[in-house]
């Protein structure tokens, strides 16, 4: 991609997710911002957040700040219970905003994605780590502002830059300004910008209270003649930017920002207006935008005397120019929320955008008590009452943020005009598609699937289906649903979360088998034809081979004769039967079905031997053709009269067949007429013998399957064996329903664990499906001082047969309580009567966190328990002190340790002879 590109491109946001006070998702936010909903509160000491500092402080908590998916993560329970809760919020966060921006998350593994983090606050760290024997590498790298960033990019392997960015109350400000030149200079394809803040320690609120900026009454009034101070709050929020066409559908532009500094001023912490006006000017200059244009500033705004008159000012002076028409409004979502400290900036980001893309200015709580300078001011105003914004008229908005220590970012988001493409109404069929890591899992999505549906009675079918068959579909438990309508789809997901199926195993080898007997029932509904290309591409491409051959169009026998095409009819029904299962042949490969063999009967045969690489599709539209013709023949004259070799056709037949080239298959075809695999074209007369019964039809029939492994065969024709271990999916029947039928058919292969390929959807910034349902248990250290102790955090019931449900189950009564990180108390060799796999089971234990029983001995030390380089060194360390002397494990044993079992087999080696990897024969 050229400079020039880069640097005209347009900048969106086109995902986002957030957690705030009163909040819980997007949705809600829209809804606290709409309506003016206040979420602080002074003090609510009967209130059971996650420990007594949140309890008896003035703020806004976020609801559930202690609760993680630690298994989605891969992370252990130790793990989690030492992370810093702003590292697990982000976690779970982001992958909803990847989501809302229409893109699967596991899909951007490996991209150059960036993720900047804007984040000040590191209380966890003086809550878990320790100076003393118990320190261990998860204490250091659950803590420090890098690792949000850092762990981030990580677990979700982007590879595009990663750091945090600390600027006190303007971190995500400056993160998000970081992000943008990232993308400008082509540092990255996407970009992740969060910006966070949990109260999990006291210090910072008494230092506000001992500066005399927080507020005495416990309530943030930004703009109000009665503001009196600063009210904390925490949050997390998430965008997702991206360069999209300028007709795409966004929640805003992102037009520009920029950032400076205080310099030296009247104090170290004081607000500059001199600085704050030059910071706007440059902003509006550098990036084209007239201060007469701006018609909403969201402030920074945190309710303090001196800041607020300090703004007000600055914005006078830089927007009551000559042009300006109109008063610019202006607002503080801190009003609401509290002062969110890192993840101010991005929660005003969020508001802003919210705001313009629903097109709407909500009314500001303080409009009737406005500050004094807000009065006889002509330039500013909060607006008194709501209000949309003209429809497809362009709209810029300001946002400023403003730190600690100096550093003030100011951005310019612009209203998004595209338009999403329209999609088809009415009540055709959709596919659906969901997946989780497990079966429970599983089942609350489709519960919280049925719940959005309850909540968004206009949302287009069409526009969920697409979105969930691209942000849904990628996870390892899988299930589709086919509906017409959301009643449809509502009563399946209900149904199925109340008793969730999930396929015992995963499909390995596919066949494709094609029958076509003459005479077979076939109805050629024209649905297929109308809504599947790939389908009316492959049938369009037979039409024309057999058109020269025929004189008749295929596709016009089918559908649009006056007279039914019959099955009688063997010169022409032969031909269009072919057609159609080629077609439907074609269809299902292109939607990822990846056939491990083709068997073939009748006009089948000539189909598997086309797709197997055999014969090309023409040499199969001649051979057929020609075939056709010779049973017509027969047909019309008297059996005893009939010569097949002295036809024409036989003789265009063979002269055609000889001239075939040889040819290795590419996939193997297995013929049920001869009941074996066929790789050459050296016998003619079998082929012509296709249609002929004997009574060893059945036997070579069985025999063909009994030849194909397949696990699942896809098929045009009902079972002819057994009902076994072998499943058997039969195509759709042709009729009007075709497609219907077809899309159950994609539907029961994706939850069988084929790698269905789903035509790519349009992107969405209008939340087309719910966010992913985390599974979550809480996770939180004791409190820092003597102060009473939190109530038990409570935990869901968790999925069965899983590490983190043992995990989750065995410390849900202690998740208030520091986690032990102690050694075991056993510092000799096992006992005789502890086998070595209860030894290693005991240790890995207590280093997870978790019960011996939670551990099977396929589990990987990596992938499924999380185990990093530090912390198998801490596992051999652990070991070694239980194991006899000279007998010890060593790093360079686990090269060969990969699962549990790998390991007990070990340290049983250790314990029973103690040879070294190397004497061993591996």
């Amino acid at each position: 991609m050229t400079n020039d590109r880069l640097q005209h491109d347009t900048l969106a946001i086109t995902g986002m997710a957030c957690q705030f006070p009163g909040a819980e998702d997007l949705d809600a936010y829209w809804q606290l911002i709409k309506y003016n909903k206040i979420a602080t509160r002074p003090s609510s000491p009967s209130a059971l957040p996650a420990d007594y500092c949140r309890r008896e402080l003035a703020g806004g908590f976020i609801k559930g700040v202690e609760q993680f998916d630690a298994e989605f993560f891969g992370i252990s329970n130790r793990e989690a219970q030492l992370m810093d809760p702003q590292q697990r919020l982000l976690l779970q966060n982001i992958w909803h905003a990847i989501e809302d921006a229409g893109i699967a998350p596991p899909s951007l593994r490996g991209s150059r994605t960036g993720v900047f983090v804007g984040a000040m606050a590191n209380d966890w760290a003086a809550r878990s780590i320790i100076d003393n024997d118990d320190l261990n590498s998860q204490m250091m790298t659950g803590n420090g502002l890098a690792l949000l960033a850092n762990r981030t990019s990580y677990h979700y392997d982007f590879k595009g830059p990663s750091y945090s960015v600390d600027s006190a109350c303007s971190a995500s400000m400056v993160a998000l300004n970081t992000a943008l030149q990232s993308l400008r200079n082509g540092d990255c394809d996407y970009a992740i910008v969060a910006g966070v803040n949990v109260i999990a320690t006291p210090t910072l609120q008494r230092f506000y209270q001992r500066s005399g900026i927080a507020s005495v009454k416990g309530q943030c009034q930004p703009f109000s003649r009665y503001s009196d101070g600063i009210v904390r709050g925490e949050g997390v929020g998430v965008l997702f930017l991206q360069r999209v066409p300028s007709t795409a559908k966004t929640y805003a532009t992102l037009v520009g920002s920029t950032v400076n500094h205080n310099g030296q001023s009247n104090g170290l912490s004081a607000p500059n207006r001199f600085s704050q006006q030059s910071l706007l000017t440059n902003t509006y200059q550098q990036f084209g935008v007239s201060p007469a244009e701006i018609g909403y500033i969201e402030c920074h705004g945190t309710g303090t005397d001196l800041g607020d008159r300090i703004e007000l000012q600055a914005l006078t002076n830089v927007l009551n120019v000559p042009e300006r028409k109109t008063p610019c409004h202006i607002g503080s979502v801190k009003g609401l929320i509290g002062h969110t400290e890192a993840a101010a900036g991005i929660a005003g980001v969020i508001k802003l955008a919210l705001m313009l893309h629903h097109g709407y200015i909500p009314a500001s709580l303080y409009a009737d008590t406005p500050n004094a300078i807000l009065e006889k001011n002509s330039t500013l105003k909060l607006p008194p009452m709501g209000y949309s914004l003209p429809a497809g008229e362009d709209f810029y908005a300001g946002i400023s943020s403003f730190g600690l220590g100096g550093t003030n970012g100011h951005l310019v988001l612009k209203r998004s005009l595209g338009v999403a493409p329209s999609q088809t109404e009415g009540e055709e069929p959709q596919l659906i598609t969901l997946s989780a890591p497990t079966l429970d899992a599983l089942a609350d999505q489709a519960r919280a699937l049925s719940t959005f549906l309850d909540g968004h009675k206009n949302l287009s079918l069409p526009e969920l289906a697409a979105a969930s068959r691209e942000v849904k579909s990628q996870q390892r438990v899988k299930k589709a649903w086919v509906a017409a309508s959301a009643e449809s789809l509502h009563k399946q997901l209900r149904q199925f979360s109340l008793s969730p199926v999930a396929a015992k195993k995963a499909v390995q080898h596919t066949a494709l088998y094609f029958s076509g007997a003459v005479g077979e029932s076939q109805v050629f509904g024209q649905s297929l034809f109308d809504h599947a290309p790939t389908f009316r591409e492959a049938l369009e491409r037979c039409d024309s081979l057999f058109y020269p051959l025929l004189g008749h169009s295929i596709i016009s026998l089918m559908f649009t004769a006056e007279t039914p095409l019959n099955a009688a009819q063997h010169n022409l029904w032969l031909p269009a039967l072919f057609s159609w299962h080629y077609a439907q042949a074609k269809l299902l490969i292109n939607e990822g079905v990846s056939p491990g063999s083709l068997l073939g009967e009748g006009v089948g045969e000539y189909v598997a031997a086309c797709l197997s690489g055999l014969i090309s599709l023409q040499e199969a539209v001649y051979l057929v053709a020609q075939h056709a013709e010779i049973l017509h023949l027969q047909q019309v004259i008297d059996a005893q009269d009939f010569v097949m070799d002295a036809t024409a056709p036989y003789e265009k037949y063979q002269q055609f067949y000889k001239q075939i080239p040889q040819r290795e298959p590419h996939t193997p075809f297995i013929s049920c007429a001869r009941g074996k695999q066929v790789s050459s074209l050296r016998d003619s007369s079998a082929w012509l013998q296709l249609f002929e019964t004997s009574e060893q039809s059945d036997e070579h029939r069985q025999t063909a399957l009994a030849i194909s492994p397949a696990d699942l065969i896809i098929a045009t024709t009902a079972s002819p064996e057994p009902r076994g271990d072998r499943q058997w999916l039969v195509l759709n029947s042709g009729d009007n329903a075709a497609y219907q039928q077809h899309l159950h058919i994609i539907a029961q292969l994706y939850s069988l664990g084929v790698a269905v390929k789903f035509t790519r959807a349009q992107q969405y910034a209008n939340r087309a499906v719910p966010n992913y349902s985390f599974q979550t248990t809480g996770f939180w250290l004791a409190p820092v001082s003597h102060a009473p102790t939190a109530q038990p955090v409570q935990t869901p019931a968790a999925a069965p047969n899983s590490i983190s449900t043992a995990i989750s189950n065995s410390s849900s009564s202690s998740s208030s309580s520091p986690i032990s990180t102690s050694a075991p108390a056993a510092t000799h060799a096992p006992a005789v009567d502890h086998t070595a796999d209860e030894f290693v089971a005991r240790t890995l234990a207590s280093i997870l966190g978790c019960e011996p029983s939670a551990f099977k001995l396929e589990m990987r030390l990596s992938e499924d328990l999380g185990l990093d380089s530090i912390v198998v060194i801490e596992l051999i360390e652990r070991l070694n002190k239980g194991l006899p002397e000279k007998h010890k494990l060593a790093f360079t044993d686990t090269m060969t340790i990969v699962t549990v079992a790998d390991l007990n087999k070990r340290v049983a080696t250790l314990i029973r002879n103690g040879k070294a990897v190397a004497e061993e024969k591996v």
